[in-house]
């Protein structure tokens, strides 16, 4: 049964609109416009009490390292956050990194990466590949884990495919919330699916693909649609969705995928749960981050 916090979560989302960002091309576009106002979010004063934190630039581009005061772990996650590849990291996003160092104790690394439209695909994973190379020369791989919600799951999946390709050290495992794994958003059982879903909508989707893939690329290629390239060879992975987003149907493709290729993949759907539940303020998201963090552990 859906928790009161979960219900009352849906409703505000409803009355604050998210959705009208994703809904369309023309509203993504007033809505990056806007993001770009105010910037990033930066990490929140809890954050800093749990956390020493501390700031490079790659690329050009900052990057926040994580390192938790106290009861530290072995576990170290390079975390790709969310937001269709052209929206900034959100307070949503250092709230729920919060919650996840407390109960793994995991140093946490997040790079504020390159968006789109200004950007494609490219400078976003050259940098990653960078800051990765970074933490490998520092800690074993396999204490490493790629994690990231919606777009960030689809990046995290993307590099380690990239990884593997180039015959490069790869992490331990892979955490993917919501992913995006499939940038066209053409199947006709997400349009069943979006009046449920109160944050993104297909319309915004498919144009923030095409601005990711860039000028002449195919959102259906690779790294754009990591869906559409090979999973085999990769570290452990485990994957969390819910039913009521658009994005469920990614899920769906990628666990079946997964079968077929006899890739280490396990899936956690919840029934009715909207996209990125888990990084929302709700019973829902807390049981989840349990368990990730018995995921980390186990993989």
């Amino acid at each position: 049964m859906t928790s009161l916090s979960a219900k009352i979560v849906n409703i505000i989302l409803r009355l604050r609109g998210i959705k009208k960002v994703f809904a369309s091309e023309e509203g993504a576009l007033k809505g990056v416009a806007e993001n770009r106002k105010n910037g990033p979010a930066k990490p929140h004063s809890a954050l800093h009490a749990l956390c020493d934190i501390s700031e490079e630039k790659v690329d050009g581009h900052l990057v926040y390292h994580l390192t938790p005061k106290s009861g530290g772990s072995d576990h170290h996650v390079l975390y790709f956050h969310g937001g269709g590849y052209a929206i900034d990291i959100m307070p949503e996003h250092w709230k729920y990194l919060a919650k996840l160092i407390k109960v793994t104790g995991a140093s946490v690394t997040v790079p504020i990466y390159p968006l789109a439209p200004e950007h494609d695909w490219k400078p976003a994973y050259a940098m990653a590949a960078k800051i990765y190379a970074g933490l490998v020369s520092e800690t074993d791989a396999a204490n490493i884990c790629f994690m990231g919600d919606s777009a960030g799951g689809g990046f995290s999946l993307a590099l380690a495919q990239m990884l593997r390709d180039e015959g490069q050290p790869l992490p331990g495992r892979i955490v993917l919330l919501s992913p995006w794994l499939n940038a066209l958003g053409d199947d006709p059982e997400q349009l069943q699916i979006a009046p449920h879903d109160h944050i993104i909508g297909i319309g915004g989707i498919q144009a923030m693909g095409r601005w990711w893939a860039g000028e002449g690329g195919d959102p259906a290629a690779f790294p754009i649609s990591p869906i559409n390239h090979d999973i085999t060879g990769l570290p452990p992975m485990g994957m969390w969705s819910g039913t009521h987003d658009i994005l469920y149907v990614d899920a769906k493709q990628m666990q079946a995928k997964a079968a077929e290729a006899g890739a280490s993949l396990e899936t956690y759907i919840w029934h009715d749960m909207q996209h990125v539940w888990m990084i929302l303020p709700m019973k829902e998201a807390d049981q989840a981050i349990g368990e990730i963090a018995a995921f980390m552990d186990r993989a």
